[in-house]
């Protein structure tokens, strides 16, 4: 294509009135302004439509049907087909960019030619009352792959990619894994580019009723569940859905009690995991364990449900052993806490 845009913009849209005219205009407002803005109709039935066409006049806006119905893969897919730029940019049809996103991002992309994924802070906003919050996402890009083994901590609508990347890598959104087919691309792109966090808001993410992932929670539980397992597969461990469940518990609702069966067995899935990533260097090593030892630091000093002197005797004999973990004064209250809840047990 002739004078190809430097970046695509891409929007899916299905029944998006209440909110696709701030989305818009938050890409028209942009500080950059080589870039075209490819929205996908995934067959709306309310005024979505007829509010896309009253920004037709402005060139860079571009609006396509799919004949029916298809679901969020097939039209984010779509988008990338229609695509021309170099970067591409997500943005949800609910969501703003803020008016330096590309510019900044580009900048990026530019100075570290290996960069393929580059993402930003996002304020969640619109929900209930004291609903904002800011989702800070690893600035290290050895430290976001690590994080994704775990969950998604990437925003969807912060990321821009090298189009060349996904085309080289034969990679696209898939339909197996709705809502959460950011995710599945994201945890397959950390083995063939670099991930750049851009430490700054430059998204604003909207809570609603209406979200695809507040409408498919129960696909987004199972189907996020399916990532992580396919991750940890590629290590060589196998989890289940019940195991997953621990694991997401403990490392990512960070104050909840947790049983030493719990604590035991994630322990000796941090070792597992650091033994066979040794052998797959799907991680950077010393960041993996550097991250695994601080959540271990932070795990041990948890509320525990129950302290057992055979609880103890497990760690002290272990590989990543708490003796190692704890300083003195915290093996000390460890140790007391331990034998003080036998003692009322017997």
């Amino acid at each position: 294509m002739i004078n190809a845009p430097l970046v695509s913009v891409l929007m899916p849209a299905y029944n998006s009135g209440k909110y696709i005219a701030e989305s818009i205009e938050s890409i028209l407002n942009q500080t950059f302004t080589d870039f075209e803005l490819i929205i996908v109709n995934d067959g709306s039935t309310d005024n979505t439509v007829g509010i896309i066409t009253q920004y037709l006049h402005d060139k860079r806006v571009k609006l396509f049907h799919n004949e029916k119905n298809k679901g969020l893969a097939y039209t984010r897919n779509k988008c990338l087909e229609l695509a021309h730029g170099t970067f591409l940019a997500n943005l949800d049809s609910d969501d703003i960019a803020l008016p330096d996103r590309l510019v900044k991002q580009i900048e990026v992309m530019q100075k570290y030619p290996n960069v393929g994924v580059c993402c930003s802070w996002f304020e969640y906003f619109g929900g209930e009352e004291n609903s904002h919050f800011i989702c800070e996402t690893q600035k290290e890009q050895a430290l976001i792959k690590i994080e994704l083994l775990f969950g998604c901590i990437i925003g969807n609508s912060t990321v821009m990619l090298r189009a060349d990347v996904l085309k080289q890598n034969k990679l696209n959104y898939h339909a197996d894994y709705p809502p959460c087919e950011d995710y599945h691309v994201w945890s397959q792109l950390i083995t063939h580019t670099a991930f750049y966090t851009i430490p700054e808001i430059l998204v604003k993410y909207r809570t609603h009723p209406e979200n695809t992932s507040s409408l498919n929670l129960t696909k987004s539980i199972v189907n996020r569940e399916n990532i992580i397992f396919s991750q940890f597969k590629k290590l060589n461990i196998i989890v289940n859905s019940a195991e997953i469940k621990i694991i997401d518990k403990i490392m990512n609702k960070y104050n909840m009690k947790n049983s030493a069966f719990d604590i035991i067995y994630i322990h000796n899935l941090f070792i597992q995991i650091i033994d066979n990533n040794k052998q797959k260097n799907i991680y950077n090593q010393k960041y993996l364990y550097d991250f695994l030892y601080a959540h271990w630091k932070r795990i041990i000093n948890l509320p525990v449900d129950e302290y057992k002197i055979s609880f103890l005797y497990k760690f002290l004999i272990t590989k990543f052993s708490i003796i190692n973990t704890m300083n003195l004064s915290q093996l000390i209250k460890f140790i007391t806490k331990s034998i003080l809840h036998w003692k009322t047990r017997t």
